[in-house]
């Protein structure tokens, strides 16, 4: 039960950091698609869980299927945890060619 609790408590936090994410590095006129495909993403995959967990403890009983996603939950962090990609990450996005060109054509004011 600790990784389930632990996941209840964090989710708002993480929803807050992906927002924050998103609104940074998606353009402004693509935010609303994006929050779409976001909305839309999450709304298909949550009659899943259910079924899953259902399904589980099922076959394995509820303390064997707790367990075994309480495992998943941790090696997902672990993995996180350990990748490069994600601690160097700072949630800017990085400037595109295009800008870089766009900028030293157009330079603005002084």
């Amino acid at each position: 039960m600790v990784p389930l609790v632990f996941i209840t408590l964090s989710t708002p936090s993480l929803n807050v950091v992906l927002n924050v994410v998103v609104a940074r590095m998606v353009p402004e006129e693509m935010l609303g698609r994006m929050g779409a495909v976001l909305s839309m993403g999450s709304m298909a995959l949550k009659p899943f869980g259910p079924v899953l967990g259902g399904a589980l403890a099922a076959a394995l009983g509820g303390a064997v299927a707790l367990v075994l996603l309480g495992a998943l939950i941790g090696m997902t962090a672990a993995v996180a945890a350990l990748s490069r990609e994600l601690r160097a990450f700072t949630g800017e996005a990085a400037p595109s060619e295009h800008d870089a060109a766009g900028a030293d054509a157009h330079p603005g004011p002084a």
